[in-house]
């Protein structure tokens, strides 16, 4: 995330495009974010953030989908894909290993899911930025 010029606006980038954020709704989306990271190996589901945000399901997902143009299991998904793409440049861990690392169980729904969000299936994608 860059800062914008005034402090009271946080510019983010969201599914298409630049938005500023105010300062309430950049508090948001960080307690939303802390909430993904802090449980990130679990299995997150959309009511347990909205009860850790004090929401209603449907109220969470018509915020994030206002703040970020993505629904809140999109926003999820996209967040546990960019963390797995961090620990693949650590060059530490199996792609089975991150994929259980940061909370899906399934290889085959990791491998797709990276590859919707990278252009690449995981293993490509480590080829392409040299660490295979």
């Amino acid at each position: 995330m860059k800062t914008d010029e005034n402090p009271q606006y946080t510019a983010i980038t969201t599914a298409n495009e630049t938005v500023r954020l105010n300062t309430t709704d950049k508090k948001f989306l960080d307690k939303v974010n802390q909430y993904i990271q802090d449980n990130i190996r679990n299995d997150l589901d959309v009511n347990m953030i909205a009860d850790h945000v004090a929401m209603s399901g449907s109220s969470l997902y018509r915020k994030m989908k206002a703040l970020t143009g993505l629904s809140t299991n999109e926003y999820i998904r996209k967040y546990r894909m960019h963390y797995a793409e961090q620990l693949m440049m650590e060059n530490k861990y199996s792609i089975n290993e991150i994929s259980f690392m940061v909370g899906i169980n399934s290889i085959a729904y990791f491998r797709k899911s990276f590859k919707a969000e990278f252009g690449d299936l995981p293993t490509d994608y480590m080829k392409k930025k040299g660490l295979l």
